[in-house]
């Protein structure tokens, strides 16, 4: 609590624009779960510094920082055990775009003092977890239900589902929508990875930007 106090206000100090990703409703007290912090690349720098300050401050200690799709870093505290905070410049499908973390930025939300993603937002980021998992867990399709009724107007996950999935997006709407009665059966979250896969190459500045990301990551 100590570290994520700190960090939190440290990055509204330095004006990081940032976002915790999911599972923050618990963020204090629950400790299994990874802490996704979204944030542009032009941020990261100035995130890893808030990091490193907030560790400090709270007794901390660094023990281990990794690059795979995403930089994370993990601390130990003597009292609190570990701590895992991972860097998200983009949310993705295994090696595949899907949401970037400006778009994200740009319509985040404040609960108490950190930030979040748009219930739209939040909405792509839990499909995305299940597609990549190949079912929808409990506590995801109760999260998603929560962030249907919480938005003005539904018809406002169309434009920003497409963009996101593909072909795909209008089915993943509609069950969102359906929820409470159905659940998505792994042959959509199936063809949700190859919709994603498309999209992804869909023209020609996504699949320069794909090349660019590929090399990037190698």
């Amino acid at each position: 609590t100590e570290f994520l106090m700190a960090l939190f206000r440290l990055l509204a100090q330095r004006s990081v624009p940032y976002c915790v990703l999911r599972n923050y409703a618990d963020i204090y007290e629950d400790t299994s779960s990874d802490i996704d912090l979204a944030v542009e690349p032009e941020h990261v720098l100035r995130l890893k510094d808030c990091l490193a300050e907030a560790a400090l401050a709270s007794n901390h200690h660094l023990v281990l920082r990794a690059l795979y799709t995403n930089y994370s870093y993990v601390y130990w505290h003597p009292e609190g055990g570990f701590l895992r905070i991972d860097i998200e410049t983009e949310v993705r499908w295994r090696i595949f775009p899907v949401l970037t973390a400006k778009s994200i930025a740009s319509l985040r939300r404040k609960v108490g003092v950190f930030y979040v993603p748009h219930p739209r937002h939040e909405s792509v980021i839990l499909w995305v977890a299940a597609i990549g998992r190949g079912h929808l867990s409990e506590r995801y399709r109760s999260q998603l239900l929560w962030l249907y009724q919480q938005l003005a107007d539904p018809n406002e996950l169309q434009p920003t589902f497409n963009a996101s999935f593909g072909r795909v997006g209008p089915q993943l709407v509609g069950f969102q929508a359906r929820l409470i009665d159905e659940t998505p059966s792994p042959r959509l979250l199936l063809a949700a990875r190859r919709s994603i896969l498309r999209n992804a190459w869909r023209d020609a500045p996504s699949r320069r930007a794909m090349f660019r990301k590929l090399v990037h990551d190698v």
